[in-house]
């Protein structure tokens, strides 16, 4: 959310502008019914708009919060800082601390990082953090995954192999680390190819996944 809020804030100064007001106002994030200086006679709690006209006033206050871009850069360097120290020394993440190793939870957050830095969400500084976690993780999945091929390769049966969920999750994850991370595994490009020539034999929730895939390849 802090990433995506930096992200609508860059790209509509606008918005930033307002926020930034009402920084400097007291008063503007009151809402009109609260500032309207002719119902000063009036008891408000006794309005059935009052309840209307705070939830206005904190909704403001809130925006003012998720918008404010020190925040979110610090809080977004906080989280990865705390992520790193969940990474384990191998590079991969475990489910929880002191866990094993999972492929699934380091599939996921390395999919999470991907869609920011896509997006350009991450300041340099935080963006300098994500890349010391990235590089880790994704030599110990990369790894992990031509492990997982190999042990395909050793089946002698002959039969038309179609890409699971789970290895279409890693070429989608993948595909977005393609220009700064180059794959050097065979298990990336038997996949791919497999899932392109495969992708109408998916149900709709893996085609869309192996079309987000051939794009981004």
């Amino acid at each position: 959310a802090n990433s995506m809020a930096a992200l609508i804030a860059k790209q509509q100064p606008a918005i930033a502008a307002v926020l930034e007001a009402w920084k400097k106002d007291s008063t503007a994030t009151k809402s009109a019914l609260e500032k309207n200086a002719s119902l000063k006679q009036i008891v408000l709690e006794e309005t059935p708009w009052v309840n209307a006209a705070e939830a206005e006033s904190v909704q403001k206050k809130e925006l003012g919060v998720l918008f404010d871009l020190a925040r979110m850069n610090s809080e977004a360097k906080a989280t990865l800082e705390k992520l790193k120290k969940l990474q384990l020394p191998n590079g991969a993440f475990p489910w929880f601390s002191g866990g094993n190793a999972n492929s699934y939870v380091t599939n996921y957050i390395l999919t999470g990082l991907g869609r920011l830095i896509t997006l350009k969400t991450l300041s340099k500084e935080v963006a300098t953090l994500a890349s010391n976690i990235i590089q880790p993780a994704l030599a110990w999945l990369d790894a992990d995954m031509e492990a997982r091929y190999k042990q395909q390769q050793k089946s002698k049966q002959t039969f038309i192999w179609i890409p699971t969920v789970g290895e279409l999750s890693y070429l989608h994850m993948r595909s977005y680390f393609i220009q700064d991370y180059p794959v050097k595994i065979n298990a990336y490009k038997t996949w791919l190819q497999e899932a392109k020539k495969h992708w109408n034999k998916q149900n709709n929730y893996r085609a869309a996944l192996t079309a987000q895939i051939l794009f981004r390849n």
